[in-house]
């Protein structure tokens, strides 16, 4: 198991390594799963997009959209806490957006989150924040491999979890372009 103080191989480790496990509230089975993911890739999107520009800017260097959390590493000199309160606030712009979108594209139809449409969204209600306590996720969605000698049930589970994740940054360490504005930080 690793801790706060190690440097994530494979990482360009400026700023300070932050690592977020969100566990997603009843807010979310008012959406279809893919809808979900597109709110919270959304989100995730807004906060790269308004970090300040620069060296000491904040960016997502590995995440993990799964039905019922989200896994999140950055970059930043942010506070711990200031990144969860921004990322809440943008979570909240995303889901207010896209009903907005739903009710703009299906007028009179009943939509996914019909429920969350007359209801205030209150922030404290969207998820809750837990450090990741997983060394071998948080290297495979920042693209490293890992090699071990002995068959590990648990390891082979999570690497087919992240291989067919279509909402994943193992996707743009492979290569390819994923759903969320990242910034690939190799040595």
């Amino acid at each position: 198991m690793h801790t706060k103080t190690d440097k994530v191989p494979g990482i360009n480790n400026s700023g300070k390594q932050e690592e977020f496990c969100f566990i997603m509230k009843e807010w979310k089975n008012s959406f279809p799963e893919n809808e979900y993911k597109l709110i919270i890739a959304n989100a995730l999107n807004a906060m790269q997009q308004d970090s300040k520009p620069g060296p000491e800017a904040s960016h997502i260097t590995g995440y993990l959209v799964n039905p019922d959390e989200v896994y999140l590493l950055m970059n930043t000199i942010e506070s711990k806490e200031n990144t969860v309160l921004v990322f809440k606030q943008k979570l909240r712009e995303s889901i207010i957006r896209f009903l907005e979108y739903i009710k703009s594209k299906r007028p009179g139809e009943n939509t996914a989150g019909e429920s969350l449409q007359n209801a205030t969204i209150d922030e404290e209600q969207l998820f809750s924040c837990y450090p990741i306590n997983n060394w071998y996720l948080v290297k495979l969605i920042t693209g490293n491999k890992i090699e071990q000698a002995y068959y590990d049930p648990e390891l082979t589970r999570l690497k087919d979890k992240i291989r067919y994740n279509n909402f994943c940054s193992a996707i743009d360490y492979s290569g390819a372009v994923g759903p969320v504005i990242l910034k690939l930080n190799r040595i």
